[in-house]
């Protein structure tokens, strides 16, 4: 019965949604390490920048798979890893003039959904829309990496960015509100259950006292046939 409703406890769900978390973002961190060493044998980015961002992923990474293991059942952990993303995102949208490099910062947070925590949803709004204006802002001031060499590219990718973060914090929304429903449901009945048997055994109380009543009377019945006309005329037990 225990592994039939194992994720019903608050502790194996964190466990679970961790997982996810720390699934998304090594995925996130082997994509990057993937384009940055792919870009580098073609000849458009230097050695210098693809060192620095290895370091940085590796280091993030095994930070990561320790937090995770001290943190498995904690609510903090995704706020303690947050910085990663946003440190990882701004150097390399600022770096690649490809658009769907800005948009792997949002892996990690499509796993956050499985929290139904809207406000640390709302954080994350906040600190990823920041970074991707700060990037959009420098590319176009400095005229370099833009998407396809056009400001106007580069903010329909800013535009994009912000749509799919929307799009996560509304499901993310429904999530919270299915959830919340579902335990205020379960809690309703357990109380309506509950409520139900003390009726019950309020009513077989009072059933009980009501038996041991009759019983005095009958008894004291006896009693009084017995003294009046010298037998008992009921067999009692």
């Amino acid at each position: 019965m225990e592994n039939e409703f194992r994720f019903a406890s608050k502790e194996e769900q964190l466990k679970r949604a961790n997982a996810f978390l720390v699934l998304g973002y090594l995925m996130f961190f082997a994509v990057i390490l993937a384009i940055m060493w792919v870009f580098l044998a073609m000849g458009v980015r230097s050695m210098g920048l693809t060192m620095i961002i290895t370091i940085l992923v590796v280091l993030f990474a095994v930070i990561l798979l320790v937090l995770s293991k001290v943190m498995g059942t904690s609510t903090k952990l995704k706020y303690t890893v947050l910085p990663f993303t946003c440190i990882i995102s701004f150097f390399v949208g600022i770096a690649f003039n490809q658009g769907f490099v800005q948009l792997l910062g949002l892996f990690p947070l499509i796993g956050c959904i499985l929290f139904y925590d809207r406000n640390y949803m709302r954080i994350c709004n906040i600190v990823y829309g920041i970074i991707e204006i700060v990037v959009c802002f420098f590319k176009i001031w400095g005229n370099q990496n833009l998407e396809n060499g056009s400001p106007v590219d580069q903010v329909f990718v800013t535009i994009v960015y912000f749509i799919l973060m929307l799009l996560i914090n509304l499901v993310t929304n429904v999530a919270s509100k299915f959830n919340n429903d579902t335990l205020g449901q379960v809690s309703a009945e357990k109380d309506k259950i509950q409520k139900m048997m003390e009726d019950v055994m309020s009513v077989a109380g009072e059933v009980r006292n009501g038996t041991e009543h009759a019983m005095d009377i009958i008894n004291t019945l006896d009693t009084y046939v017995a003294h009046t006309y010298g037998r008992y005329p009921v067999a009692l037990v």
